[in-house]
This record gives structure tokens, C-alpha cells and sequence, in this order.
């Protein structure tokens, strides 16, 4: 990642050497985990972390700990960092979520909490979720997700907020229901004896009580206007004067009190806590750098050893920040000394930031200095890959800050910032950003970087102005562009190169359709890793109507592999492809219930990221399963999903075939009327065959047959029998070969038919294809039976035969209770979930990694409609599943 999570931000603050325990606060919290809420809401000062870290480590339940900023107020960054938070608690919660909110256009913010939602419902483990200072968000937004998660909260989960001001969340409808427990500051302020406590044992001030039950009752028990008290009273002498002298209001005792402790300090000290509180995070050697000294660890550890508003943010207690109230006083004391001392301080953070990898950080220290053209400087190295990355929404927050004037001096940021746009689900920027890109060129000394800029942007013109149907332009355009890249343009080579190969594919010209998909292949491991799993996707894509089969699982493997190996925790969505190629390719071998666990798993990451081309491919490969499995109403509304998602989709292929399965699905449902209506349209089209237009060909071949047409489907099939022999796919030909015998069958010409498919069969028995004849029918089935005694394919047919046969017996019982039948293996884990087993427990028993349990676990929760497992194992009593 470009600019990666800071994980202090999910440790929680470390106790200080100070802390007093309040058993009464932790023991009211304690009565209470089986609410949906804690809150914890007072003004600055008054403990809140405190008492929530003591309740915490006073719980035998694990936790999660998200301390939140201003910059949480973006709900795709604070999801990012809830993912990152709860996989504290289990590391398999929010890798989807995660993958999704990389990609350039992540999907709906509801989308992606129902996602994180049922990643925790299948967690084991109760747990607590905290999130420290909410009052920082103001965020309408992130008011609604969270109150979205209230709602839709599993019972494993706890949630824990502070914050200054009731946050404005459906507060009310949780006090009345009961599921809220409230710590105010009246109950947080300390005690007569927890006032003495910690003055006298924390602090060591030595009071009396009188002098206790005097600074209590003025303070009215704020323990931040106490501590500062006590940092005070340690150096004098006249300690019961002081108490007598002490009076004001908050406002008034807090900047007293500081003053106070500001005093006590060396004017070494004095600056030292002044510089430091621009950083968020504070941490020796940037200290040091900040301030050009070198001692700036002995500094804080004495300041935490001194209880000086310092928390530690680390078990190894290198990473510290201010407490708020104090950090607040420090920042207001320090703008006194004017704007271009708080801009210097900036930029030397700047210099340590951009030095150790922190480039958001640095980014934001230049902003905060104004410092435009070294926050331009920041971001241009990195920009483009962020784009190759699919981080478009955040560079274009970063860019939409930096005056116009200072990106056009900058011609490859603002060619990056173009990429973003157009990359982006809003395009209506990319037109005045290529007319001031435009107008920059000329400006451009370096002769390659010239021609480069020149060719990405003739390639951005010509992606949004040519007609997507002109391959043949378009591949010819393509080679003129390649012309116009100097040999380092790696990034843009593969680009090209893939979006030529996907060219030359469409038009059905595989051999060099796999050239260039190899070309992009090798090039992109030095550029972009995300171009390499694209072209090795669409290899196992062309591998696939070839009739390789092997080969194509083969790539296809590999496509999942690299996209966990390359994204980490969070797998490039890309893999989705492999995962919807996989579950095609086990479809095909008749392994229904494995396809449609790698389907729905390519298709949920699809959704997750927004990824359209896997959300389409994976469509297209449902629509068939739901149709074999009966589930026709199910195959009605994926089909609907294809068509919403056909707009934004740059798949003519698929695209193209749309209309073709929405009439088979009609005419499997028995709406004869539609698929006639679709079927006269198609036969009035151009008889030339086009490898596009071949799906739709196949599909317009059954709907005939099945109206009771075959006559007329003869010519169209063997018109693309022959597109597809010309081309030397033989997986196609396998296919065209099967329906063409279906055709002759039912046109009367048996003999023609029995041969047709015999040419079929030889050609499919090396890559053990079976749906290809399966979901033909009994029509099928007859003709097969009829074929048997041909010499060395017996086998191999009395296979086939087998595989003809009804659903299994679960989803023909279950399907009429169930809108969405339990495969076998689901029940499986069902029952195993019913013995008390954990999921490791279970993946040892079928032999499978504990993530496919998991996998399997969601779609039994979401089947079922529950969100735990015991309500997932009543459910399934229920239906007499287990």
C-alpha cells in the first residue's frame, strides 16, 4: 500500500503509572456485556479511556481498539481501519471489505458493513469492539453506518464508545430497549477516596484530608484538573495555601493549572512539548528531527514517568500521544509564536515522514504548512502507482487539495490524476483535465517523457471517444500508440498490450489474442502485478474454449494464488476471476457443489470491489447453475443483475448474450410467448458469423428447438460450427456439436444427429467434459444411450449417462422451505457447527483450510437467514437439516 494503516491507532493506551482502580465503575460495566452499547460520554479529561482500558483488562473477553481522528470522517477510510481493528479478533473479518475499498470503485457503503457484519457473525469468540474519542466525528455518513451496525449487531459483539458529546446515533431507541449501559461525567468524576488515592498514593503529594476534600469538591472530582493539581503541588512547599488559593471554573482552573505546570518545566522542556504538538503520534527520533536535538527519548520518558498528559500507545512504549485537553492548550500556546514557526515544524515532520515511508503523513504536514509544491512533491513519485493499485479515490482526495496551478507544473501528476478520474465511478472531470494536460505538453523538455504523455493520452482520448465495436480500428490503434512508448513506459506496455489481446479475443482471433495476453504477461511483473493476473485470466478464459481444460485451472489457480500472495491480507480483487473460472471449470465436470462454492466466492469479491468484469463473468456462470438446479426465479433475478450491471460493463462478449439467456430463462419458465418474440428479432439479424455473437447463436439454437423450431436452427448452428472450427476452438466445437445433434434430433434427421454427436464425444473425452451434454436433457440423454457401443468411448459415455439425474434429494425436500437450498457439504459443516465443534476442528475433519469453512459458514448463516450458530443449528432442527 501506498499509504499503509497506521496500527498505533488499533493498540490501546497503555495505563500509566498513576492509575487508580475504580471497582465500582468496572463492576457496573461488567453487569451489563449482554447490551448492544457502552457508552462513555463526558468532557475532556474525566478518564474515559482509562476506565474503558481497565474494564477491558479487567474482562476475560478479547477486544478490539480503534482510537479515531479527523480524518475518520472519510467512511471508506474508517472502515479500512474497522477491518484492520477486528482482525485483531479474527483474522478472516474484513479481508473482503478490505479487497473491495482497494479497488477504484468500491461499492455501496451498505454493501460493504452487511459484508463486515457477517464476517463477524461467524466469528467464535464474544468480543468488544471500542471505538475511543467519537466525538471527533461529525460525519453524517459514518453516524449512519454505525448505527447501521447497532442495528444489525451479531450477539457476539459488544460495543464500546467515548467519547466528549453524546454522539448522534438512535440513542434513545437503545434506552429503551435496554441494550445501553451510560457512564457520565458524574459518574466517572473520582471520589472523595479515590481523589485522596490518587493525590496521595499515585502522585505522592502527601495532602491532608481536609486539603483533599477541598480540591475534590472545587474540582468536583475532573481528574485532568486533579492531575495537573498534583503536578503542581509536587514542587511546593505552601501545598495548603495553594488548595485555599484554588477556585475558577473548568476553563479557568484547566488554564491556570497549566500555566502551572508549564512553569515548573526547563525552557528546554517548555519547547520541547510546544514543537511536538503538531504530530499526532509522537516517537523519539521524529522528535528529534523536528526539533534538532537528540535526546528527545530521555524527554519522554520522563514526561511518562511524570503522568504529564503523555499516553503510551505501544507495549514497547516508543510511540506516545498528548492526552487531548492538553495537546489542545499545547497547540493553542504554540500558534501564539506565529504561523511560520507552526509551518517550520511542519516541514521538518515532513522531512522524517517522507524519509521512513510515511507518505500520508508527510502529504498531510505539507497541507497543514500550505506548503503546496512539497505536498505535490510528496505524492508525484507514487501517484501513478496508486492508480496501477486501484487507489483512485484517494488520490484524488490528495490532489483536490493542491491548487490547480502547482498540478499543471507537474505533468505526470496530472496525467495520474486524469487515470484516477477516469477510473473513477465520476468521469465528468477527465474532459478539463486532459484540456489542461494539453496545454502543459508543449512545456515538456524531456523528448521520452513527452512521447509517453503524448500516448497515454492519446489513449485515454480514444478510450472515451471510440465506438467500443471497432476492434479492428482499435487493435491498429493500439500498435500506433506501443509506437509511442520509450521502452521504460512498462506500465503503459502492459496496458496496451492486455487491452489488444482482450481486443484481438473478442474478435475471435485466440492465436494472437494469447500473443499479446503474454506480452502484458511479462511485461507486468516489472510494472503492475494487477495486469499480470488480468491477462493470465483471460488466457485461462481463451484456454477454456480451446478445450484445454487442464491448462486453464492451471491459470486460473495461479490467478488466486498471486492475488493472496500480492495483496496480503487483503487478496487484489482480481482473483475474483480465478475463483468464477475455477467454479466454471468444476461446473463443467459435473462438481455442482464446489462450482457454486467458487462461483458465489468470485462473485462476492466481485461485488465487494466492484470488480464488473468478474460481477458479469460470474453472473453468466450462475444464471447456468440456477438453471440446472430448477432454482428458476433465482436464475430470473441474476439475470436482472446482469442486465443493471451491462451499462458500466466493457465485456461486448458478454454483454452481447445478455438478451439470449434473459429469453432462455423465460422459455424454462414456460413463457413461450417471450423467447418466440426475442427468437424472431435475432433470426431477422446479419447471418454472417461473429465469434460475439456466438453465445447468443447457441442460446437462439435452444429456444428454436425448444418452440419446436429445429428447422430453423439448423443453418444458425452449423454457421457457428464452422466460425468455430475456422478458429481452432475446440471447446466451443465440442459445444456446438453437442446442440447441432440436439438439432437434427429433433428436426427428424436421427442419423445425422447420432453421428454429430459421436464427433462430439471423441473430441470431449480427453478433457472429461460432462455439463456440455448434461444440461442438453433427456433429448440428450436418448441419444447418448444410443451411441453407447462405440468402441473405446463406452466408458466414457456410460459416464455421461450417469450424469444425467434429478437434484439431489436435500435440495428437492428442503427447496420447498427454502428460497436457497443448503448444498451438501453446507449441511455437512451444519452438523458439525450442531456437535459443538470449532471451525478448525471442523476443517480437520473434511479435510479442508479452515478459510473454506468459513466460506461455507456464511452461506449457511445466509441461507438460513440467522446470525449465530445457535440460532443457525434450531434452523436447521427445524427443517429437519441435522
Amino acid at each position: 500500500m501506498v499509504a499503509p494503516l497506521l496500527q498505533t491507532k488499533v493498540f490501546i493506551p497503555r495505563e500509566g503509572p498513576h492509575l487508580v482502580s475504580r471497582p465500582r465503575l468496572i463492576e457496573r460495566l461488567s453487569e451489563q456485556t449482554e447490551r448492544k452499547l457502552t457508552l462513555v460520554s463526558a468532557p475532556a479529561g474525566f478518564g474515559k479511556t482509562t476506565v474503558i482500558g481497565e474494564w477491558l483488562a479487567a474482562s476475560d473477553k478479547p477486544f478490539a481498539w480503534l482510537s479515531l481522528d479527523s480524518a475518520d470522517n472519510d467512511p471508506h477510510r474508517l472502515l479500512s481501519y474497522l477491518a484492520l481493528t477486528l482482525q485483531q479478533i479474527d483474522k478472516q473479518i474484513g479481508v473482503g471489505v478490505r479487497t473491495a475499498l482497494d479497488s477504484s470503485s468500491p461499492p455501496p457503503l451498505n454493501y460493504l458493513l452487511t459484508e463486515l457484519i457477517n464476517d463477524i457473525a461467524v466469528t467464535e469468540d464474544a468480543f468488544t469492539l471500542v471505538l475511543d474519542d467519537y466525538h471527533v466525528i461529525e460525519s453524517q455518513e459514518v453516524h449512519d453506518a454505525i448505527d447501521y451496525i447497532l442495528d444489525h449487531m451479531p450477539p457476539n459483539m459488544h460495543l464500546g464508545i467515548t467519547s466528549r458529546i453524546d454522539p448522534p446515533l438512535a440513542l434513545a431507541r437503545l434506552r429503551v430497549r435496554g441494550q445501553m449501559i451510560e457512564l457520565r461525567a458524574a459518574d466517572l468524576r473520582f471520589t472523595v477516596d479515590e481523589a485522596a488515592s490518587f493525590l496521595n498514593d499515585s502522585m505522592g503529594v502527601e495532602l491532608s484530608a481536609e486539603d483533599v476534600a477541598i480540591l475534590e469538591k472545587r474540582t468536583e472530582g475532573w481528574i485532568a484538573s486533579l492531575q495537573l493539581a498534583a503536578l503542581s503541588l509536587q514542587s511546593r512547599t505552601d501545598k495548603h495555601q495553594f488548595v485555599e488559593a484554588f477556585s475558577g471554573s473548568h476553563r479557568h482552573i484547566i488554564d491556570y493549572l497549566v500555566d502551572e505546570v508549564m512553569s515548573a518545566q526547563t525552557d528546554e522542556e517548555r519547547d520541547f512539548l510546544l514543537g511536538t504538538s503538531i504530530l499526532e503520534q509522537l516517537h523519539a527520533p521524529l522528535c528529534d528531527e523536528l526539533l534538532g536535538i537528540t535526546n528527545s527519548q530521555q524527554q519522554l520518558d520522563k514526561f511518562d514517568r511524570e503522568n504529564m498528559f503523555l499516553v503510551s500507545l505501544d507495549d514497547q512504549r516508543s510511540w506516545f500521544r498528548y492526552h487531548h485537553l492538553f495537546s489542545e492548550f499545547l497547540s493553542q500556546r504554540l500558534s501564539e509564536r506565529g504561523p511560520e514557526e507552526v509551518a517550520r515544524l511542519h516541514l521538518r515532520a515532513v522531512n522524517w515522514m517522507t524519509a521512513n515511508g510515511y507518505v500520508e503523513q508527510a502529504f498531510n504536514h505539507a497541507i497543514a504548512a500550505k506548503e503546496f509544491e512539497t505536498a505535490a512533491d510528496i505524492i508525484e513519485p507514487v501517484a501513478m502507482d496508486m492508480v496501477w493499485k486501484g487507489q483512485v479515490a484517494a488520490l484524488l482526495k490528495w490532489t483536490a487539495v493542491i491548487p490547480d496551478a502547482v498540478i499543471d507544473q507537474r505533468p505526470r501528476l496530472l496525467l495520474s490524476q486524469i487515470w484516477a478520474s477516469l477510473w473513477s465511478i465520476d468521469r465528468s472531470g477527465v474532459l478539463p483535465l486532459i484540456e489542461r494536460l494539453s496545454k502543459a505538453i508543449p512545456g515538456i523538455d524531456d523528448p521520452k517523457g513527452k512521447a509517453e504523455i503524448e500516448g497515454n493520452l492519446k489513449f485515454i482520448r480514444a478510450t472515451i471517444d471510440r465506438d467500443s465495436s471497432d476492434f479492428g480500428a482499435g487493435i491498429e490503434f493500439s500498435k500506433e500508440i506501443l509506437d509511442l512508448i520509450p521502452d521504460g513506459g512498462l506500465h503503459f506496455r502492459a496496458l496496451v498490450e492486455f487491452g489488444r489481446g482482450y481486443e484481438l479475443y473478442v474478435m475471435g482471433r485466440h492465436g494472437e489474442a494469447i500473443a499479446s495476453m503474454r506480452e502484458a504477461q511479462e511485461v507486468g511483473p516489472k510494472a503492475q502485478p494487477y495486469m499480470v493476473l488480468s491477462a493470465m485470466s483471460w488466457l485461462g478464459k481463451i484456454e477454456e474454449h480451446k478445450g484445454n481444460l487442464a491448462e486453464a485451472a492451471k491459470l486460473y489457480h495461479s490467478v488466486i494464488t498471486h492475488a493472496a500472495e500480492i495483496g496480503g491480507i487483503s487478496p487484489l480483487p482480481v482473483g475474483g476471476y480465478g475463483h468464477v473460472g475455477t467454479g466454471r471449470i468444476q461446473y463443467e465436470k459435473n462438481d455442482l457443489e464446489e462450482a457454486e462454492t467458487s462461483i458465489v466466492r468470485g462473485v462476492m469479491i466481485g461485488e465487494q470491489a466492484h470488480e464488473i468484469g468478474t460481477m458479469m463473468l460470474g453472473y453468466l456462470a450462475l444464471v447456468k447453475l440456477r438453471l440446472v438446479q430448477g432454482r428458476f426465479d433465482d436464475a430470473a433475478d441474476v439475470m436482472q443483475k446482469t442486465h443493471d450491471l451491462a451499462p458500466e460493463a466493457m465485456l461486448p462478449v458478454e454483454v452481447g448474450q445478455l438478451d439470449s439467456w434473459s429469453a432462455l430463462v423465460s422459455l424454462t419458465k414456460g413463457d413461450r410467448e417471450a423467447a418466440s418474440k426475442w427468437a424472431d428479432g435475432a433470426l431477422k439479424q446479419s447471418s454472417e458469423y461473429q465469434f460475439m455473437r456466438q453465445a447468443s447463436d447457441q442460446n437462439l439454437v435452444r429456444i428454436l428447438v425448444g418452440l419446436d423450431r429445429a428447422a430453423e436452427a439448423i443453418p444458425i448452428i452449423e454457421r457457428t460450427l464452422e466460425g468455430a472450427e475456422t478458429d481452432d476452438r475446440t471447446g466451443d466445437v465440442v459445444a456446438i456439436l453437442a446442440l447441432m445433434a440436439i438439432a437434427h434430433d429433433k428436426a427428424g434427421q436421427k442419423d445425422e444427429a447420432i453421428a454429430t454427436l459421436v464427433r462430439a464425444v471423441k473430441l470431449a473425452e480427453p478433457a472429461g467434459y460432462m455439463r456440455t451434454f448434461i444440461d442438453e436433457g433427456e433429448a440428450m440423454a436418448d441419444l447418448l444411450r444410443a451411441v453407447v457401443g462405440v468402441g473405446s468411448l463406452t466408458g466414457y459415455l456410460r459416464k455421461l449417462i450417469d450424469g444425467f439425474g434429478a437434484l439431489s434429494r436435500q435440495t428437492a425436500e428442503v427447496s420447498q422451505y427454502m428460497v436457497d437450498p443448503l448444498s451438501d457439504r453446507e449441511i455437512e459443516v451444519l452438523g458439525h457447527i450442531a456437535e459443538g465443534l470449532k471451525y478448525q476442528e471442523i476443517a480437520d475433519q473434511l479435510i479442508v483450510s479452515l478459510n473454506t469453512v468459513r466460506f461455507h459458514t456464511r452461506n449457511v448463516y445466509s441461507k438460513l437467514q440467522v446470525n449465530s450458530r445457535t440460532d443457525a443449528i434450531n434452523k436447521g432442527r427445524e427443517l429437519e437439516l441435522i
